[in-house]
């Protein structure tokens, strides 16, 4: 679940965690002092074993070879489509991938964070999106997506790049 964690720690180094909000349990230590920060919602923690038992019933290596061949499926499209890079080979890949986008060399932070904005704020479509040596575009895969996520992100970046250039 979006939002939710869990820590395990030795014996020998739980004295010396502390939690990076303070709760109402802080002086009690680990793990209590994780607990509870008060104005949190614990659904997200709440549902961590539900989380984990599905995880476990679609397999660890369906899950891997969903987000693998999608991501690959996905950046390919978008690649091949804008004429964008894909640096890293297919084997080199997980289930996150980078794309670059040409022509961009030089791009400022601001143009990623404008980028990211035009993408997130209008489409509704989270990405990230750096500047380095040009604009980078990093797209991942998690069971929950689909090729048409995909599709939708080629259709928001064909129309930003219609934008820009016009």
């Amino acid at each position: 679940p979006k939002g939710c964690a869990f820590l395990h720690a030795s014996k020998r180094r739980q004295p010396e965690l502390k939690p990076t909000v303070i709760s109402l349990r802080q002086e009690e230590g680990f793990p209590y002092s994780f607990d509870w920060t008060g104005t949190k919602d614990p659904s997200a923690y709440l549902a961590l074993r539900a989380g984990l038992e599905f995880h476990a019933w679609l397999g660890p290596d369906a899950v891997r070879a969903h987000n693998h061949e999608l991501v690959v499926s996905g950046t390919e499209s978008i690649a091949s489509a804008l004429g964008w890079e894909l640096p890293v080979a297919e084997e080199m890949t997980g289930s996150i991938r980078a794309l670059r986008i040409p022509g961009t060399e030089g791009a400022t932070r601001e143009e990623a964070n404008s980028l990211h904005d035009y993408l997130a704020d209008l489409h509704h479509i989270e990405v990230l999106v750096q500047a380095y040596d040009g604009l980078w575009l990093r797209a991942s895969a998690q069971v929950y997506n689909e090729r048409g996520d995909f599709a939708a992100l080629l259709a928001a970046l064909q129309s930003w790049q219609t934008r820009r250039s016009g």
